[in-house]
């Protein structure tokens, strides 16, 4: 065997175990989180407990004030008695706020009525998965002081949709970006 063809297999085993080695620090990994406030929609790989944390701000006062993502809110708000499942309307409203702030001083966070990143955080922290079914993930929020459970669905593309009773019940997307028929 001459000299070129050893060093070529010497490569093609180098080569080999560099790619077995890639491939499985791939396996091993966990999934990337693919949400993002830039996506526009409330979303998330892997544990359920860190979803939220990177979504868009919302407020009163902000772009998204009148969205899915208000009502996936508004439904955690429910789930620990601050509105009522009537008040889940999609808009961020007065009482949408005051409940925010209700919510910030029961966790100690800056009770200024802006879901922000902490507010956020905090809830995603009592989120979690129920059962896995064809197409989702049922996701239960269950914080220590919930006064009911309400669920949310984890879809398999990984956004989140949120129940709304607005002429039957139906499961939309919680979008902070663009509009919803069922808003």
């Amino acid at each position: 065997m001459s000299f070129l063809e050893r060093a070529g297999r010497r490569w093609a085993l180098v080569a080999g175990a560099s790619a077995v080695a890639v491939l499985a620090a791939v396996l091993v990994s966990p999934a990337p989180v693919r949400a993002s406030a830039a996506q526009g929609i409330i979303s998330g790989s892997g544990a359920v407990t860190d979803d939220f944390g990177d979504e868009a701000t919302l407020s009163r006062t902000g772009p998204f004030r009148y969205s899915t993502a208000v009502a996936l809110w508004q439904t955690i708000l429910a789930a620990e008695g601050f509105i009522d499942n009537n008040g889940i309307d999609c808009d961020f409203g007065p009482a949408t706020e005051a409940g925010t702030k209700s919510f910030q001083r029961r966790y100690g966070l800056s009770a200024d009525g802006v879901v922000g990143p902490n507010t956020w955080s905090k809830a995603d922290n009592y989120l979690v998965n129920d059962y896995d079914t064809v197409g989702y993930e049922h996701v239960a929020y269950k914080s220590p002081n919930r006064v009911q459970e309400l669920g949310l669905r984890r879809l398999g593309n990984g956004y989140y949709a949120v129940f709304l009773w607005g002429g039957g019940r139906v499961d939309a997307e919680a979008w902070n970006t663009k509009a919803s028929p069922y808003c």
